[in-house]
């Protein structure tokens, strides 16, 4: 962890003299998560506390059509490179190449600093695909918004790891987001597909039901999988201090020499709700960076989230019910605290119930 800090430092300092540049940006997020989950059926606990997040970002506009960015992550078990691309914009159209997050999903595509609880829900965290290198192009106007991106499926462990190396599985991508913004209201509906060549690799599926630190309640075996075709479709509408969204994610999964294939789907529904005079701003079919009007802001947040895993060895579902607040000050600090109820139910009718409380400090600079 040692040399990660010095890493940290000297990246502060040989940007700290170009930050105040119109044509250069450093920024920095720290993000401190605490993690209580309990198994009511046995009265077992599981707690930890971990640096979640230390991020460093930097963007640079070479030009008015070109501009770069990168961004990597520290936290107390690896260092990874986030985002790392080159991207080049001009009237409606945007070429992004590099590491950068596949177009797909709402939720997938709120960065962590904003997302509206500490978690993403059950189907992005377990279905939803990442980040990977690859190009994507964008056609975006007013209301509408096209990507079509191609994707080298990548290696957690090489990420964690800083080691790229070209990949024998490919991805394409593509997202339709349609806008309807009026005055205070905002309406948005999206759909994405990812068809993913995986090559006859091995493939799991895991799921640690919205808590960081806990265990994996979903942990299929692996089976040479051929492919990989993901769909889904999403809604949001906000209205003044009011968020509403809703988002359905499928998965076929294609065994390789097999006409067998099997379904991982789900969805989840989330509401937020402003107690201060605030409110969220959608643009593009994104959430955007939150600042509270005066110095704090108030909000309260739910969400209910259901997913269906199929396998050869197992069949699972998970139920996971949280209700959270979030507390903000100013633009720089914020403060997260979630409650969860969590229901596993497998194919042998067994019912496992979980209880969570989660905890996070931010803090942006």
């Amino acid at each position: 962890m040692y040399r990660y800090f010095f890493v940290v430092i000297s990246l502060i300092c040989s940007t700290a003299t170009i930050a105040k540049d119109d044509n250069h940006e450093f920024s920095a997020s720290i993000l401190v998560d605490g993690d209580f989950l309990v198994n009511k059926d046995t009265d077992t606990y599981y707690d930890e506390a971990e640096l979640r997040q230390f991020k460093l970002r930097y963007k640079q506009d070479i030009n008015k059509h070109l501009k770069t960015k990168i961004s990597i992550n520290l936290s107390d078990k690896d260092i990874s490179i986030s985002d790392m691309y080159v991207q080049y914009k001009k009237n409606i159209f945007e070429t992004t190449f590099g590491r950068q997050r596949e177009a797909f999903g709402f939720e997938n595509r709120i960065s962590t600093s904003n997302q509206l609880l500490i978690e993403s829900s059950l189907i992005t965290e377990s279905l939803a695909p990442g980040r990977n290198i690859g190009l994507n192009t964008q056609v975006q106007t007013s209301f509408f918004t096209f990507d079509l991106g191609l994707f080298n499926i990548e290696n957690d462990d090489e990420v964690e790891q800083l080691t790229y190396r070209y990949s024998n599985e490919k991805a394409i991508t593509t997202r339709v987001n349609i806008d309807l913004p009026y005055n205070l209201h905002y309406f948005n509906i999206g759909t994405s597909f990812s068809y993913r060549d995986t090559n006859n690799n091995a493939y799991d599926f895991k799921s640690t039901a919205e808590v960081h630190t806990g265990l994996d309640l979903i942990n299929t075996e692996k089976y040479d999988t051929a492919s990989l075709l993901l769909k889904g479709l999403d809604v949001t509408f906000l209205y003044k201090r009011f968020i509403v969204s809703g988002e359905y994610i499928n998965q076929q999964q294609q065994l390789a020499k097999s006409p067998i294939n099997y379904t991982q789907d789900g969805f989840s529904f989330t509401s937020s709700l402003f107690l201060t005079q605030d409110r969220h701003t959608i643009r593009n079919g994104k959430l955007k960076e939150f600042t509270p009007n005066k110095t704090a802001g108030l909000e309260l947040v739910t969400r209910y989230s259901s997913m269906n895993i199929e396998s050869a060895s197992t069949t699972e579902q998970l139920q996971i019910l949280t209700l959270g607040t979030n507390f903000y000050i100013k633009q720089h600090l914020k403060f997260m605290l979630n409650y969860s109820l969590i229901s596993s139910d497998n194919r042998l009718g067994r019912i496992t119930d979980y209880q969570s409380l989660m905890a996070r400090g931010q803090y942006t600079f």
